[in-house]
């Protein structure tokens, strides 16, 4: 078995990310179908009096939550693992094509020089404003 190379761990671990994200993400969205099929005791309906729906105890509604997201989820994770993965590198390229190409038309590379020398500028000036009052610190202390 070939060891991977950083490059395709890489690429591995960011598919199961998006995979796992979207699937995490819908399984706990999934919760609220729940509550379309059961309710539990509550003030709003009267401790189970007024209920139209099946009432179960708040106990039961956590643990049938809990399996729901995690059916679900798991569901959803294997759909975009199998076939979400494949369109997303179909289109990429057109879509780095896109960005490279209104990177350039909107000057984005001289904007992010600029503000890349800036930030440098003054990292460099609290840097030595920093150090020397670190100086005059170190002075003070050692002239008493």
């Amino acid at each position: 078995m070939k060891i991977p190379n950083r490059k395709e761990a890489f690429e591995y671990l960011k598919g199961q990310a998006l995979a796992q994200f979207v699937g995490f993400y819908v399984g706990m969205s999934s919760t609220g179908l729940l509550s379309r099929f059961f309710e539990t005791r509550g003030i709003s309906n009267l401790w189970g009096v007024l209920a139209r729906k099946p009432v179960v105890d708040a106990q039961t509604f956590n643990v049938l939550e809990r399996i729901v997201a995690v059916v679900i989820g798991f569901i959803v994770f294997e759909i975009v693992s199998t076939n979400l993965k494949p369109v997303i590198a179909r289109w990429k390229p057109v879509v780095i094509e896109e960005i490279s190409r209104r990177r350039k038309a909107q000057g984005w590379d001289a904007k992010a020089q600029a503000v890349v020398s800036a930030v440098r500028v003054k990292g460099i000036s609290i840097y030595s404003a920093v150090n020397a009052m670190v100086r005059n610190a170190i002075r003070k202390h050692l002239q008493k």
